[in-house]
């Protein structure tokens, strides 16, 4: 980002998002909740196999157990998402990566989000001796955070993982399904995929999440992005690490990257146009883990009264 990027119209605008998220999107699990003292009596922290990792649980509908994923909204800093370019040998597919890289510009939400992941990591660390501490990234004097997934699992960590179904909006060139046709000791499986949409609200005021294309992503749009923190062992007394890994990345609000014409027939990137008018280039064995759906498709009243329970608890132990 750069002079031609309003950081102060995007600030606002994360602000205003932040304050109305938890009610506009009840079932979702916003960061800040997890400082609240009665998260410690609905959470727990399992470790579970392939790959072997300490997660964050909670008991869903008596007796699922469920993967907690939090969301935090920010303003992307830096992507590396699909399509997916390079070679198919193993030293390459063992470490690609997707990612995210988002900040708050220096909104106090933001940096409060921040000091609840470290929450969030001491809880794991208590089960993970020597677990090194999340990192916190700066970019531009700000606070940012990086949140990434592996492309592909390697076999030896996951032998009876399946493979999960393959989206061609992801897959666009056809590497991961060449990888599942070769005989790569690798698994692209549920725990791999992330899910990319962007909010659109109708003319009957329904909001709703559509798919979209990862390349739709651009640096400076306003984004939920929905993550689990994981605690992964390096081996017998080399302590471990902690994880942020991505489950969704959802566009919220990209005006600040795009214009749309009157017409509404296209659009313009306003910051990229800016920049090429100017010169210049753009940087451009246990009880089975059910994982959450990362986009709402219709809100479930019996998910509203849950939430809405545990957030009167929560607000009455705080009284």
């Amino acid at each position: 980002m750069d002079e031609f990027y309003s950081v102060q119209e995007a600030q606002n605008a994360l602000q205003r998002i932040q304050q109305r998220r938890a009610e506009d999107r009840p079932s979702q699990v916003q960061l800040e909740l997890y400082q609240m003292p009665a998260w410690g009596d609905c959470v727990e922290v399992k470790k579970y196999p392939e790959p072997d990792c300490w997660r964050i649980t909670w008991v869903q509908n008596e007796n699922e157990v469920e993967e907690v994923v939090l969301h935090i909204q920010g303003i992307v800093v830096d992507k590396k998402v699909p399509p997916i370019r390079g070679e198919k040998k193993t030293q390459k597919l063992k470490h690609m990566r997707q990612s995210i890289t988002i900040s708050g510009l220096g909104t106090d939400q933001f940096r409060a989000d921040c000091e609840a992941i470290m929450d969030v990591y001491a809880r794991l660390a208590r089960h993970v001796p020597g677990l090194s501490a999340i990192e916190i990234k700066e970019r531009g004097g700000f606070e940012a955070l990086e949140i990434s997934s592996r492309i592909f699992t390697p076999r030896e960590q996951a032998p009876t993982m399946e493979w999960a179904d393959i989206d061609n909006d992801i897959d666009i060139n056809g590497f991961i399904q060449g990888v599942k046709m070769s005989d790569a000791p690798f698994v692209y499986g549920e725990e791999n995929v992330v899910y990319y949409g962007e909010e659109k609200v109708y003319e009957n005021g329904e909001v709703r999440t559509e798919k979209i294309r990862p390349d739709k992503l651009h640096v400076g749009d306003i984004v939920d992005v929905a993550f689990s923190v994981v605690g992964l062992e390096r081996g017998k007394g080399k302590g471990g690490i902690a994880k942020l890994l991505l489950r969704s990345v959802e566009i919220i609000d990209g005006t600040h990257t795009q214009e749309y014409q009157e017409d509404d027939i296209y659009l313009q990137q306003k910051w990229i146009k800016n920049k090429a008018l100017s010169g210049r280039k753009t940087e451009m064995n246990q009880a089975p883990l059910k994982k959450r759906k990362m986009f709402d498709e219709g809100e479930v009243e019996e998910t509203r009264k849950r939430f809405k329970k545990l957030t009167t608890r929560i607000v009455e132990e705080q009284q």
